[in-house]
């Protein structure tokens, strides 16, 4: 029986091991590590003795670094820490590696300051390293970081790295923002300032606005700026802003300092929704009036502008006034042939556009004589009417009945 055996108590797996023949076994294996260097034996076991037949040395060359990926440094500025992460490519040992970071203060790569205390960490299955040391923006302009094999010291495979300080440092955030809404612009515009980061005139500022309108933010980027107008709010609505700073060509926005605010109030934008049978009346008592209960929908929070503390209703010289967000209100009306009911809805800074509902004289009404509801299942019923002649069109007009929400108030008009 022919088997091999690799050095350094490594695992052999069938995929490596190919019988060409009875006289031959082929062994392959990609050697990507350091100890996977040493002396293979090819050896024949007939079952009374061992015999090595062949074997084979295997030596370790190897770069530095191939293909490094997820290159990364960052300066923190008030953590006074400057920390570098990579993967290394293929071929490659963390051990036999040498690291030094180093700051220059002329950018031309003289009177190099290494790091006091470079703490060096690595993870050889993910051939990640991580450097780690303790600086500021202020101990030098530059940084440099250079890697080599200490075992292979060739100066033209080094790795080196260049960060101008200002691009690879992370500043903490701004430290204050203030929000000024604008009512002379109708309560949809805002004006925001902050604060830039000390030291740094030319930043770039990531701003992300959160509305409860919306789930997907506006996101919008100011160059040198430390102020911005934005607009096309709603008014009397719930706001956060975001704001991130970095320097113009830095590589790192700060973590976000939030703000919340609320736009201010104004008259609601729309009429309030009206429907042509949004009514009911009795007959003309006296030949001179009827009772009337007027209906009406809400106006969508949206477009309210703030909160609705009243109604006006106005039909000529008759004038009412409801109190509280109500959808209903009962009039007195003279028994003209034709009703025009204006309804408006208002808040603390004013009232909405008029929405009209035309009442018709009683004699021009349809109403059966007979409504007959059926249920079908939990969630449909079945009308029937009967006592109608020259019927053009129905409307059918419904409401939850007040504490019975399992049941259901129909009114024919």
């Amino acid at each position: 029986m022919l088997y091999w055996r690799i050095p350094n108590g490594q695992s052999l797996s069938e995929k490596q091991v190919i019988s060409l023949n009875e006289q031959t076994l082929q062994f392959r294996q990609k050697v990507t590590r350091d100890n996977e260097g040493g002396i293979y034996f090819c050896i024949v076991n007939d079952g009374n003795s061992t015999e090595i037949i062949d074997s084979a040395q295997v030596l370790i060359g190897y770069e530095v670094v191939q293909n490094v990926t997820n290159n990364m440094c960052t300066l923190y500025n008030k953590r006074k820490e400057f920390i570098c992460y990579w993967d290394l490519g293929e071929y490659h040992h963390p051990i036999s590696l040498r690291i030094n970071a180093s700051v220059s203060m002329d950018n031309n790569n003289q009177n190099l300051i290494s790091c006091p205390l470079l703490n060096i960490s690595s993870n050889p299955t993910d051939r990640n390293i991580r450097v780690k040391c303790t600086w500021t923006p202020a101990d030098g302009n530059q940084v440099v970081i250079d890697i080599w094999n200490q075992r292979f010291d060739v100066p033209s495979r080094q790795f080196s790295r260049y960060y101008e300080t200002r691009e690879i440092t992370k500043y903490e955030p701004t430290y204050f923002i203030n929000v000024t809404t604008q009512q002379q612009a109708g309560c949809t515009c805002v004006h925001i300032t902050w604060s830039r980061p000390l030291g740094v005139l030319d930043i770039s500022t990531l701003l992300t606005l959160h509305s409860e309108w919306t789930s997907i933010p506006r996101v919008f980027e100011v160059i040198r700026n430390t102020n911005h107008t934005e607009c096309h709010l709603v008014p009397a609505s719930d706001y956060v802003i975001h704001v991130q700073v970095k320097p113009l060509k830095g590589q790192f926005y700060s973590d976000k300092k939030s703000q919340s605010f609320q736009t201010c109030s104004t008259a609601p934008t729309i009429a309030v929704p009206v429907f042509r049978s949004g009514w009911t009346s009795s007959e003309c008592y006296d030949s001179v009036y009827r009772d009337i209960t007027v209906y009406w929908k809400k106006i969508p929070r949206k477009f309210q502008n703030g909160k609705l503390t009243r109604y006006i209703l106005t039909s000529g010289d008759r004038y009412k006034k409801i109190i509280g967000n109500s959808n209903s209100a009962e009039l007195s009306m003279p028994c003209e042939k034709n009703l025009y009911i204006n309804i408006s809805a208002c808040n603390t800074e004013g009232c909405s556009p008029n929405s009209t509902l035309t009442i018709p004289y009683p004699d021009d009404l349809l109403a059966p004589k007979t409504l007959i509801v059926e249920k079908i299942n939990t969630s449909a019923i079945e009308l029937t009417w009967l006592g109608v002649e020259d019927q053009a069109d129905v409307d059918i007009v419904w409401c939850e009945a007040n504490q019975l929400p399992s049941h259901v108030r129909m009114k024919l008009l």
